[in-house]
């Protein structure tokens, strides 16, 4: 979006000259005395308190009381309404309350090495995310589609994940070393949400960006592998459970299992040995609801009984990011039997869902997740037939561009 800056061009009138006149041939008229000049400023506050009562009555015929209260005043050129305040108020405006300041972001001393969508700086993995007009519109167009599929009785929740680029990079860092990325947080907050919330209000956009960039002096994102971590995953769930009207649980009141020397998909994909003394250690945190997973694999066999969260001491190193909901299957089923009010909810996601949706079933008796990617049934038929109330579409920043990823949330909507 660009927003254009106005600019006004005041043209100043100079007063002409008086005109040079003969000498009156008659005596002249006796000149009136002119009026004292308390009288007209007496008259000038009279005409202007008429005016201002003209208006405020006047607008004030929409509102439910009439009063200047109900005054909006102009729009800025972002296109928010500032509201006014009566200069009456007998109530004055509370002070803003101070925001605690931001946590410093890295800023490493190291030259960053390029690959494939990624640099490696200092053994650790950050993705580079590429803004592609077309593409995003597209994702746009789909997200307001989708939408309408659904029965009324379901909201749909869509929730972008940015990379750990610019939560925990500083800007000055990026520009510095010409790391070729967009703006993700313009991207996501000015650009991608405000034009779904035109085209389709009835989309609830949940946003991440700024919770993350908060605890971006915690550990969110791994740093060999593009995904974030479970921690990073539990600030997003606050989000939702916010916007959905939920109350979260305490990242307390669940279990902590530690899995170290985990080796992500970055070290594969660039092999960088200075990550092999950067390796990762996977956090889950553990529901104590009486939970159970059943999926179906992408060679289309399916399993059931499965913990939501495994146990990573089976595993070795490189597949620790399987231990949650079974990686990245086509379609999973996750009963709370807890729970027994028939709640339910559909997770449709990449990769960045996975550590997402065990915390879930702490407020759904059943929650159905769909990856995009492979799930070959529909959403809307999906949603129909389970009585799911919310849908939530969570993806990482870089599907929004991806011509490929937008292709296949197409074809499961």
């Amino acid at each position: 979006m660009v927003v254009l800056d106005n600019k006004y061009v005041v043209r100043k009138i100079d007063p002409s000259t008086p005109r040079r006149v003969s000498p009156p041939r008659r005596p002249p008229k006796r000149r009136r005395r002119p009026l004292p000049l308390g009288l007209i400023a007496a008259v000038v506050l009279v005409v202007v308190i008429v005016i201002v009562l003209v208006i405020v009555f006047t607008r004030g015929n929409g509102g439910e009381e009439g009063d200047a209260s109900s005054l909006v005043s102009q729009t800025s050129s972002l296109g928010e309404a500032v509201s006014s305040q009566p200069a009456d108020s007998a109530t004055p405006s509370p002070e803003p309350e101070p925001e605690e300041p931001l946590p410093d972001q890295e800023h490493p001393d190291g030259e960053p090495d390029t690959y494939d969508a990624m640099v490696v700086v200092e053994g650790a993995g950050y993705g580079v995310y590429k803004f592609s007009e077309e593409d995003t519109n597209s994702y746009i167009k789909l997200v307001c589609d989708a939408e309408e599929t659904l029965p009324e009785s379901a909201t749909l929740y869509n929730m972008i994940v940015p990379t750990a680029l610019d939560v925990l990079l500083t800007e000055d860092y990026i520009t510095e070393q010409e790391i070729d990325s967009s703006d993700q947080r313009k991207a996501i907050e000015d650009y991608i949400y405000p034009s779904i919330q035109n085209l389709n209000g009835e989309v609830k956009t949940v946003s991440l960006f700024d919770s993350l960039r908060k605890h971006c002096d915690d550990y969110i994102y791994y740093n060999t592998d593009p995904s974030w971590t479970q921690l990073g995953a539990y600030y997003a769930y606050v989000e939702f459970c916010a916007a959905a009207g939920l109350d979260a649980v305490p990242l307390d009141d669940f279990e902590e299992k530690s899995y170290s020397g985990y080796l992500g998909g970055y070290y594969s994909l660039s092999g960088d040995v200075n990550m092999t003394y950067n390796t990762d250690t996977v956090r889950a945190y553990v529901s104590s609801a009486n939970s159970s997973l059943s999926f179906t694999g992408q060679d289309g066999s399916e399993q059931s009984g499965w913990p939501v969260i495994q146990d990573g001491d089976a595993y070795d190193s490189t597949y620790l990011s399987l231990i949650f909901i079974a990686g990245d299957q086509p379609y999973a089923e996750i009963t709370n039997s807890d729970l027994d009010d028939d709640s339910a909810c559909v997770v449709v996601k990449d990769s960045y869902g996975n550590v997402f949706v065990p915390f879930l079933l702490n407020h759904y008796q059943h929650v159905y997740v769909v990856d995009y990617r492979y799930y070959s049934g529909s959403v809307p038929n999906l949603v129909d037939e389970t009585g799911a109330t919310d849908v939530i579409l969570l993806n990482g920043i870089r599907a929004t561009s991806d011509e490929d990823s937008i292709s296949s949330l197409s074809d499961v909507f």
